[in-house]
């Protein structure tokens, strides 16, 4: 048996970011993620959702998920952002 949950994660760039950018958010490893290779949902929440526009994550070695093209092919608003984003069955 695997226990699924959703996972909010709420963080601050640091800077701006750029079409085709990539953000790549290390879990803890009391977290056990999909296996490596594997696509998670994501659900951008809040102000998030008015300029993320990827929908899913992979799964990486490492505990690590990586949103590929966070922006599609619009520039975000000028950071630092606050990025609020749900990461489903996890």
């Amino acid at each position: 048996m695997q226990i699924v949950n959703s996972y909010t994660i709420i963080f601050t760039t640091e800077h701006t970011l750029y079409t085709g950018a990539t953000i790549t958010i290390e879990f803890p490893t009391k977290i056990i993620l999909p296996p490596t290779g594997s696509t998670v949902v994501i659900l951008p929440q809040g102000d998030s959702k008015s300029y993320i526009v990827a929908n899913t994550g992979f799964v990486e070695s490492g505990n690590i998920i990586s949103i590929n093209d966070i922006f599609g092919t619009e520039n975000p608003p000028t950071g630092p952002l606050t990025i609020t984003i749900i990461f489903e069955g996890i």
